[in-house]
Order: structure tokens, then sequence, then C-alpha cells
């Protein structure tokens, strides 16, 4: 008899077919990627971040310090994953090109590997690709910026599908394999690669129990395969698991597993919880709109049909916000807080929710089911995996994922709105499952068609009965219900424009909003109908036998259509070229960047903008202009593409416990920060140049105007609402905004003669600890107690007035004192500077301590004529080194961590190669030959 195992031809054959066919396809959606100037746009991993000099490869494979924001801090390192592969083989501005649509293209091929090693169709495979590279959860979150959470869930894919067997039996190198692939996901998804292993984890215990022998041997085979699957990820990972603890768990404020700290970062860790309402926007993508900006940056074309599509739902609504954003004493007690804040969608489309739903049903019957009890099984398993994903993504609008939280060390992960990556993750699978179940009992199935469809569908209903009948009745009535909604919701606009304005927009724009979310509705109820249409002419029998083909390429074009247009406000394109073209004050300040730093003067920390008189609103429009485009355009690109060095923090959702401290404190006295962290340039309204020296800094009047300017349209830009990457500074003498010069910032390295250890009253230090941690907020009192008596001294001593950072530096250790009379400290110079690798010419002319205004870590290693020195905590948070000696000398700052972790993981790739030859091309050979002579 002829086998029907496919061949190494055939199985290579529809592998390079999908890969073109999805190419082909994410290539039309990001047709500008081949512009010669643009690059797709990304919130997370812009390409001013990409180009940036912190983060350039090869250098940061090897450690990475973060030198553009805030004093510096180290981050997690890349590690031998799929995402630094492509960084390797591509430029800043190629891999901003087309790093998203590559995400995509791995993420569908991964899900197509996955449904073939499941055994289903090759229609189920195909199908199943599409709607995962196309699936709008992954697809936002790549837009987003965030491809590694969508490679993270293709590699996910292939842990899956390396662990399955249809016996539940799988070899030990598939459990190796499954394990490694593991490890890939956590070192691209981070938290997110961690959850998707709990899944992983599950899915191999579920094949055990479900295979063959004693439920004790069951659970003890599947017990040892999820061991052996979390020590292979763990030796895959290694180098990211040893880099994200040292940054982000261990010594980072708000990790703490006690119960109060718990407690404390409740809010903060479920912020991005998914609304429950919000899971209709899992098929119907515009409900609650897109973007927050949607329809900006768009194609003209699009700007028309998005008009309105901005986002008014709750994803990232600060806790309380809803509530009580109106009362005026809660607003002020909570500046900052916000209504909303999406960076993705979480569309399935239509078409995979009907057929996920047909998937279901037709697993619980336990007659007639078109599904071998095996694959129920499966089809159980994955709903019930949807649904844990589901309730857990409720995060604090459910009672559900407090019990996750409370586990150990789960706290540390933040958003519960990622559990939707796994929902999607499962609904994908369990529709793929519903097309090889379609395609198994009506596509590859001939039966007498009438002539004409709608003449085959009366003739077909006349005859029909049991589930077929039931389920087009299904059809029909959620077809039904879905209209009547759509009347309900389009009659009740009024309402909805109330609940929009309710949500801080004003009128007309919420009367937009409100016509764009009817309309949204009104399209899903069409899309609804054809694929109702559809799956009645598929259930009929009208695409069976030799129309199969046919049939299968009219679900595919539905599915495409459909999730392509649910996308298309995701892709936004940005012209490199015109974005990141420099102005005066850049120009200015990209001059020797590593030797000052730069800060938008906060203002509203020292003034309630609210309650200035009504003479004041231009002082008002001028701060909230320059906040607007310095916190976007300037700070998260610009800055970063001219490596311009900023005290501002773009983005930190884990504060390390000494920095947290410092901040804490040095709150209360910003001049003093000012002094310390070298940040000798302020950019604010000129007006308020006389509020800075004569409010702020009474005595010595350190503020000086060094620029003046105004911000304007570039050139050629026509725009009644320009887009904030559609302005400049043009210089102008009598400009309303300034760049200050501070002239009491401390020089970057500086040489002290005077250092000593802080040694306060102990009694007095702790009463002040205790009074300025019952002003904060908890984290900063958290970050306040876990410091130790000297740290305390350290920080109280820094921030009294007649403390002088001129003259002393404070140590964090003892050294012998300067045995000189000879007071003169000498000067520093810069010999080169690169963010890892610092070389400094100190002319000393006593002994002397050189301090480096830049974080301390421990990664930093010093040396002082070639030498090795001791690397020196100097003013609680920054570094510095003793000299000795006086006269001339070379002190060399790099930063090094180690690369044993770098080696492991390198050694977990080169063995999953190797076990990836040995079972593509030995196991499988051995398969075959045992399967032939069976047959």
């Amino acid at each position: 008899m002829k086998s029907n195992i496919p061949t190494k031809q055939t199985r290579t054959k529809a592998f390079l077919l999908v890969a073109s066919s999805l190419a082909i396809l994410l290539s039309l959606l990001f047709y500008r990627s081949f512009f010669p100037s643009d690059v797709v746009f990304s919130n997370d991993g812009n390409f001013g971040g990409m180009t940036v000099e912190f983060n350039r490869m090869p250098a940061i494979l090897t450690g990475l310090w973060m030198d553009a924001n805030w004093i510096g801090g180290s981050s997690p390192a890349p590690s031998p994953n799929v995402s630094t592969a492509l960084r390797l083989v591509t430029t800043p501005f190629l891999f901003s090109k087309f790093y998203a649509p590559a995400s995509l293209l791995i993420f569908g091929l991964c899900a197509w590997i996955a449904f073939r090693r499941f055994g289903l169709s090759p229609l189920a495979c195909v199908l199943g690709a599409i709607a995962a590279a196309l699936n709008t959860d992954f697809f936002g979150v790549s837009c987003w910026g965030v491809c590694a959470h969508t490679i993270c869930g293709g590699m996910a894919f292939l842990a899956v599908a390396a662990a399955y067997d249809s016996k539940g039996q799988p070899r030990l190198p598939q459990i190796i394999l499954a394990g490694l692939a593991v490890g890939i996901a956590l070192m691209e998804g981070y938290d997110v690669g961690a959850l998707f292993s709990l899944f992983v984890a599950a899915f191999v215990m579920f094949q055990a129990l479900t295979g063959e022998g004693s439920v004790a041997k069951k659970a003890f085979g599947g017990g040892w395969r999820v061991v052996l699957v979390a020590v292979f990820a763990a030796l895959m990972a290694t180098h990211t698991l040893g880099t994200l603890i040292g940054t982000q768990v261990q010594g980072v404020v708000g990790m703490g597993q006690d119960a109060e700290t718990k407690a404390r970062r409740w809010n903060e860790a479920t912020q991005w919880s998914m609304p429950p309402t919000e899971m209709l926007r899992t098929v119907i993508p515009g409900l609650f709109g897109y973007r927050m900006d949607t329809p900006n940056n768009l194609p003209e074309w699009q700007q028309n049909f998005f008009e309105g599509g901005a986002y008014w739902g709750r994803a990232g609504e600060t806790p309380g916000w809803f509530e009580n954003h109106k009362d005026q004493e809660w607003s002020r007690n909570h500046q900052g807080a916000f209504p909303r804040f999406s960076g993705g969608g979480t569309y399935l489309g239509v078409l995979v929710a009907l057929i996920a739903f047909w998937s279901i049903w037709q697993s619980f019957r336990s007659n007639d089911s078109v599904f071998s009890l095996h694959q129920r099984r499966w089809v159980w398993f994955w709903s019930g995996a949807a649904v844990v994903a589901m309730l857990l993504a409720f995060g604090r609008y459910a009672p559900f994922y407090q019990f996750f939280y409370a586990l150990p060390y789960m706290s540390t992960i933040r958003n519960p709105a990622k559990f939707m990556h796994m929902f999607n993750w499962a609904l994908l699978i369990i529709f793929a499952y519903g097309v090889h179940g379609i395609s198994k009992r009506y596509l590859e199935t001939t039966t007498t068609v009438a002539d004409g469809l709608i003449a085959h569908l009366k003739n077909w209903w006349s005859k029909v009965g049991g589930f077929d009948r039931l389920w087009s009745r299904v059809l029909a009535a959620i077809l039904a219900v879905a209209a009547l909604g759509w009347l309900f919701y389009a009659t009740n606009k009024k309402a909805l424009i109330e609940r929009i304005v309710y949500v801080e927009f004003d009128e007309s724009t919420a009367a937009s909003m409100a016509a764009f979310s009817i309309r949204e509705v009104g399209i899903f109820v069409a899309v609804l109908a054809l694929s109702v249409f559809a799956l009645w002419a598929v259930t009929s029998g009208w695409f069976g036998g030799k129309r199969a083909r046919a049939g299968g390429i009219f679900l595919g074009l539905l599915l495409t259509l459909d999730l392509s247009r649910a996308n298309l406000p995701w892709i936004l394109f940005q012209n490199a070229k015109e974005k990141y073209t420099s102005n005066p004050v850049i120009d200015f300040l990209r001059q020797n960047p590593h030797e000052h730093r730069v800060i938008r003067l906060p203002v509203e920390r020292f003034v309630d903008l609210r309650r200035l008189p009504r003479e004041a609103a231009p002082l008002v429009r001028q701060v909230q202009e320059l906040q607007q485009v310095y916190g976007i355009e300037w700070s998260q690109h610009l800055f970063h593409y001219y490596n311009i060095q900023s005290l501002d923090i773009i983005q930190e959702p884990r504060m390390a416990t000494d920095k947290a401290a410092y901040e804490a404190v040095m709150m209360f006295a910003p001049l003093r920060r000012w002094e310390l962290t070298n940040t000798r340039y302020l950019l604010a309204p000129y007006a308020l140049l006389e509020f800075l020296n004569k409010q702020m800094d009474p005595v010595q009047k350190r503020f000086r105007s060094v620029l003046q300017f105004d911000i304007v349209l570039k050139p050629g830009v026509v725009s009644k609402a320009p887009r904030l990457d559609q302005t400049t500074a043009v210089l102008n003498t009598n400009g309303a905004l300034a760049l200050f010069e501070f002239t009491g910032a401390l020089p970057r390295a500086k040489l002290y003669t005077q250092w000593q250890t802080a040694t306060n009253d102990a009694t007095e230090i702790k009463k002040w600890a205790e009074a300025l941690q019952a002003q904060m907020p908890g984290v900063w009192a958290e970050a306040l107690a876990a410091q130790t008596p000297l740290d305390l001294a350290t920080l109280h001593e820094l921030s009294q007035p007649g403390f002088n950072p001129e003259q002393t530096v404070l140590l964090s250790e003892s050294l012998p004192a300067n045995p000189t009379t000879n007071q003169i400290a000498g000067e520093v110079k810069y010999v080169s500077y690169a963010p890892k690798h610092i070389v400094l010419s100190a002319n000393a002319k006593s002994p002397s301590v050189l301090v480096l205004n830049d974080k301390y870590d421990a990664g930093w290693k010093v040396t002082v004529d070639g030498q090795p020195a001791k690397l020196l905590r100097a003013n609680h948070i920054v570094r510095a080194v003793h000299l000795p000696t006086a006269g001339e000398h070379r002190v060399e700052f790099k930063f090094e961590t180690s690369l044993r972790g770098l080696y492991i993981s390198l050694g977990g790739v080169v063995l999953g190669l190797v076990l990836l030859i040995y079972v593509c091309f030995v196991q499988r050979k051995e398969t075959t030959v045992n399967c032939s002579d069976r047959v």
C-alpha cells in the first residue's frame, strides 16, 4: 500500500509556498518599507533608539550601559536570539524598516510548523498561518515596536510542536528541543516568555496525562518532561536570566515578596488590565477606537477612512481615574494620572472566532464528531487555556488575577493584559483545528450540488438535519442579534457621545468618535454576514470535492481582507530623513554631549498651572507646547539620534532601589539635584528666567539664557492639526522658549582634595528619614527604608543647603586623609568617550579623588595608569577613584559584565541546531521506515 507520509520534497515545497505567500502579503501591507527614507513607526525601539550609540551592535552583546538618560544605568543585554540575529545582519535603518514584518512572518511560519506537527490538513495549516501573521494582537505589538513578543509567541509554537507526539510519548530530543525553544521565548519576551512557558508546561503535562498507562506512570512521565523543559529553557536563557535578575529584580524597588510590598505594588502592576467589556474588541476591532492618535500619520485615504478612530477605552487607566477624575482635589493629588493608554489591538477576526466556536462545539459531540477523541481532548485543552488566559487578562477588573499575583515572584510581572497574547495564541490553535475539521467533513467530501449557489442552498436546507441544521440556525441567530445590537447602538448615539465626553474628549471630537464606533459595528455586521454566508456555503457542500481549492481560497481571501483592514491603523511609517532633521537647539546640545546633561524644567512640580490667573494663559500654553514637543519628539527621538544625554527618564517601569532613594530625597532639593548630576542646560519658557533666579536661586542667581527660540512648522508643512514631528525650533531673539544654562552644575568629571564619609547624628538621621518617608508614596518610602544608616546619612548631608558639593565629596567608605596642605585639585580632561569605555587625563596637583558624575555600578572597572584600582561610590550614587599621588594620571573606566551566561546560551543554540538536524533527518527517517513497514 502507498504511504501517505509526506516526503522531504513535499514538506519543503509546502514550507516555501507558505513562506512566500506570507512574505508577499506582509510586503503589501508594509509596502512603504521599500521606500528609500521610510521606517516603521515604533514607540518602543524607534529608529532613534536603534541608532543611539549605547544601543549599537555588536558591542551590547557583552553588556548594555544606557548613558543617554538620567546619569546612566545598566540594562538587560541582548541574548543570542532571533531579534539579535536580525540586528546583526542588518543596519539600524534596515532593522527599523523590516523588523515588524519579519517578526510577523516568523510568527506565521512557526504557527504553520506547529499545525503541521499536530497532523492538521494543509488548508488548516495555511489558514492558521495567515490568521497568526495577521492576528491584530501580535500585529499591533509588532507595529508598536515590541516585535520580540511576537517572536516569543512563535517560539512557543515551536516548543509545543517539538513536544507534540500523537501517542503522548515524545522522545528525549524532542523534549530538549521544546525546552530550548522555550528558552528562546524567554530571551525574546522576558516576562511574556515566562507566561508562555507556563502554558507550554501545561501542554506537556496534559499530553502525558492523556497518554497510555497508569495515572501514576503518566504523572511521573509528564513531571520529568516538564522538568527537562524547564532545565533546558534555563540553559538556553542563562544569559537573559542573569541580566534580567541583576537589573530588573534584585535591588529594584517594589520587587519585594512580602505581603505589604505586593499590596503596595498592586495598582501599578495591574494598571494595564483588560476591561471585560472590551473583550468585544476581539470581534469588533474599532469598537473603542484603535490607537491613541488614530488617524494621525496615516496615508491620506486612511486619514479620511479612520477619522474619529482614537482609542477611548480604559486599558492603561490609572486606578481610580474613571470614578474620581472630576474631583479637583483627587486630580491635584494624582497629577500624571491618565485615563487610557493603548498600544495594541485584540482582534481575532470574525471568521476565526466563528470557526473556533464551531471547533469547540464539535469537540463536545460524543456522536458523529468530526474530531477523533485525541483531537477533541486537544481542543478542550486549548479552550481551557484560552479561558484561563482571558480571566487572568482581566486583572484588577475581576477576582482571578489576585491568586496568580500572590504566587512567588509573579508580582514582578506588570500588566495582566499580557495574557491576551496567550488568549489569542490558544484560539489560533483552536481555529486551525476547526479548519481541519471543516476541511475533512465538507471540503474533502464530494456532494451533489444544484445549479447556482442560491438554488443549491435551498435544496440543501430542505434536506439537512441534525448538527448542520442547528449550526446554521445558530449562525443566523448570531447574525440577527448582531444586526439588532448595531441598530440599538446606533440609535443611542447621544448616550455614546456623553460617555466619550466623560472620559475627557470635547463634544465635537466625541461626536466624530461615536460615529466611527457605530460604523465599525456596522462593518462588523457586514463581515459577519459574509462569514456566515461563506460557512453556510461550505457546510452545504458547495465547495466539496473539485471545488475544495476554490473554497479554501475564498475562506483565505475573506480572512485576509478582514484582518488586513483591521490592521491598517497600526501600520505607521515615518520619513526618517525628515523626522530626524536637526534644529539649532539640537545642534547646540549635541556638541560634546557627554560633558553635560539637559532637562526640561518641570514647571508643573513647582507651580499648579491650573490655579494661575487668566492672564498667565500664554505661559501655560508655552509650558504645554514644550512639554509635548520635548517629551515625545526630542527626548525619545532626536536626543537619541544625536546622542544627547538627558536627565529625564523616557521609560522605567522598574527603578533601582539606590536610584529611587536618591530621587526621593532630591525631589525636595531640585537645585542640588541639578548640581550633582551635571545638568547644565534646562529648556523652559523664557518668561521663567526671573522665576529661576529670584525664587529658586535667589542668592547666587546661576541661571542665564543661552538661546531663545520658537516652535514652528517645518518648511513645506501645511496642516491645521500638525503632528509633533512636523515641527522644529527656530532661533528668535524674542522667542517665547529658551535654553537656560545652569552655571552651578558640577563638571561631569572633577578632582577633589577634600573627602569624607557622612557622620551625622544617627538619631537625627533616623527622625529625618521617618519624616521623609511619611511624605512619600509607598515605593519611595520603601526605597528609603532599604538604605543603610551610612547611605541615609549621605543622602541627608547631600540635601542640606550648607553642604558644598564644589568643595567636598562624600564617599561610601573611608580613605586616608589628604596628607598635603596644598588644596589645589587640578583638572580633568576627556581623552575619549564611549558609553562603556571612558578615558580621562587627570592632572592632580595633590592626592585626590576623581569623581565621575555617572551612576555607580559594580560592572564598571577602573584602572589608573594601566593598573587596576578600586571603584568607589561617591555622593551615594556616582563612581569615583582615589588618586593617591599628585601628577599626570590616565584613568580608564570600562563596563565589563560576566560573559559566562552568554557562552552557556550560545552552547544552547549549538545544541539546538544539532538536535534539530537529528530530529528532522535521523529520527524522522527512522519513523518513516517504521511506518512504511507497518503499511
